[in-house]
């Protein structure tokens, strides 16, 4: 209930922290739903993902692939007390790789751009030093010197 308040709220932050305890608490207390449990961590991995948290975006859905993967290979072994839909299995599924996809996605686009940011600040830099050395060469009388090739 909190977590639905916080988020009505707008408190996305402090919304996304109680979503993380309540998925906790209910791993460690084994008492959840795995199917619902998994959707669940990947919808919070986007939250982390909009926040350039990368680290945080991987480990939930890291979580999630796990546990949809133990659902899957104990509903094909006949291990598990509950059966699961093979539809709904597929489709949890497919929406946690989706939330992969759109991780990588972002994730590529912000390295690129964090590429290109710092392309440009060392260009910036190059040019400063041409510049300052051109300028020192210019003022001690030896500009010329350079630019004959001397």
């Amino acid at each position: 209930k909190q977590w639905y308040q916080r988020r009505v709220r707008g408190d996305n932050r402090m919304a996304a922290a109680h979503c993380q305890i309540t998925l906790q608490r209910q791993l460690e207390s084994d008492d959840f739903d795995p199917l619902d449990w998994s959707l669940n961590c990947a919808t919070l991995s986007q939250y982390y993902v909009t926040m350039n948290n990368y680290r945080s975006a991987r480990h939930t859905l890291s979580c999630a692939s796990s546990v949809i993967s133990n659902v899957e290979e104990s509903s094909g072994s006949g291990y598990s007390d509950e059966s699961y839909d093979n539809d709904k299995i597929l489709k949890t599924r497919a929406d946690i790789e989706r939330c992969w996809v759109k991780y990588c996605v972002n994730l590529l686009s912000d390295s690129v751009k964090d590429a290109q940011e710092s392309d440009i600040s060392e260009k910036v830099n190059k040019i400063t030093e041409i510049k300052n050395t051109f300028e020192e060469d210019k003022s001690e009388g030896t500009f010329w010197l350079h630019f004959m090739g001397s």
